[in-house]
């Protein structure tokens, strides 16, 4: 590999990955020496399990990137730390960044939300006998309320759906929840479960209710049986719910979440409900 002194290299060991320019090779000693981010470092031959050579234009910008990492200050390194919750407004530039950039997409994320609730309200509430009534406004989580409308129709439970707003994206989902015959209006009747999503809640929406579901974001009303279901990142404290928090996983990649330094959440701080 003689030839090769002055090449970058992509040198793969059982242990690491080294990149850095070819300095020295020493056959009868077993090593080769290599530049690093401008250290020698010393490598063993028998370690090597595979070596890979970079074009100079790719070896100039990993050596400019190296540089930078080795003069950046510690203080300037960004430490990802637990949070409890985020802002309605960094929640919305989460998802978009997901949907335009690392996925998965705004749609795969309103119907992995959706596939969440159905399976906490079919394994764990049990009450797809009952009949639902569901309030949405404008925002991600209405649109999660119509999906999640439209696949509970699939178990033949009764459910309305009382839209306060119609965005494109909340007409489009309403338009196959109306094609499955789901049933639309502007007046809630008796139905025992109030699913309410992106829109403010009143005394006669949940009158005589028996539970109450808030749909990503809550609000603290004087009713015993509530809960809020977050989707991948609460977007208010669930500490200050005077209910039950739950967690439903949506798939969120863990570089969107550190993007915003967000610590992705373990199951400890909330109930937490997998994809199905």
């Amino acid at each position: 590999m003689e030839e090769y002194i002055g090449a970058c290299l992509i040198i793969k060991t059982n242990k690491t990955t080294h990149i850095g320019r070819l300095h020295q090779i020493s056959p009868e000693m077993n090593k080769m020496v290599v530049e690093v981010s401008g250290n020698l470092k010393e490598i063993e031959l028998s370690e090597i399990d595979e070596v890979e050579i970079l074009a100079d234009d790719d070896s100039e910008i990993i050596q400019r990137e190296q540089e930078k990492e080795k003069t950046k200050p510690k203080e300037e390194t960004k430490k990802l730390v637990p949070v409890t919750h985020v802002s309605t407004e960094i929640y919305s530039r989460i998802i978009e960044l997901s949907d335009t950039l690392f996925g998965p997409s705004r749609g795969e994320i309103v119907y992995s939300g959706a596939r969440g609730v159905l399976h906490l309200f079919v394994n764990i509430f049990k009450f797809m006998d009952k009949k639902f009534v569901i309030y949405t406004g404008s925002g991600i989580f209405s649109e999660i309320a119509v999906v999640l409308g439209r696949i509970s129709l699939l178990y033949g439970t009764e459910v309305t759906i009382i839209p306060t707003s119609k965005t494109q994206r909340i007409a489009k989902e309403l338009f196959y929840y109306e094609a499955n015959n789901g049933m639309v209006s502007n007046k809630r009747r008796d139905q025992p479960i109030v699913i309410i999503a992106d829109t403010d809640v009143k005394e006669e929406m949940v009158k005589g209710a028996e539970r109450v579901i808030f749909l990503g974001d809550y609000k603290n009303i004087e009713i015993p049986n509530k809960e809020v279901i977050f989707f991948g990142v609460p977007v208010r404290d669930p500490l200050e719910f005077t209910g039950n928090s739950i967690l439903c996983d949506v798939g969120l990649s863990p570089k969107v979440l550190s993007k915003y330094n967000i610590r992705k959440y373990a199951p400890k701080l909330l109930q937490k409900i997998g994809k199905q």
